[in-house]
């Protein structure tokens, strides 16, 4: 599978809501970062935060406006850019750009990075 339909195939995944469907696309042991928060360790940990994060969304789309790839010492890299709309279950709507990058082994996301500011999805005060 080509980066670019890794990709979307991938961020279908994540906007879907699915956690059991994108949980197919770690390794056990995965490794997550968002923004500054804490990195979470195994695919347990990362489900369970997609499962308490998507209690915030409605809805959640990535459109995709850039895929890179390379190497690291245990597999493929994959980096990805994108703008992603959020309607929020308080019925706010929040565009925020991100990027993310993927590091695979054997075609399954050992270590995921997300790199955006979450400032704005935070309920107003």
């Amino acid at each position: 599978m080509s980066a670019a339909a890794f990709a979307a195939d991938f961020f279908a995944r994540v906007d879907s809501l699915d956690v059991d469907d994108l949980g197919e696309r770690f390794t056990d042991d995965v490794r997550m970062q968002a923004a500054n928060m804490p990195a979470l360790q195994g695919v347990d940990a990362v489900v369970t935060a997609f499962t308490a994060g998507g209690a915030a969304f409605e809805s959640m789309t990535h459109t995709i406006v850039g895929v890179w790839t390379g190497t690291w010492e245990r597999g493929e890299v994959i980096s990805v850019e994108a703008v992603v709309n959020y309607n929020l279950v308080d019925g706010r709507h929040v565009t925020l750009g991100a990027t993310s990058t993927l590091r695979l082994i054997d075609g399954l996301v050992a270590d995921y990075r997300i790199f955006y500011d979450p400032s704005p999805l935070a309920p107003p005060a």
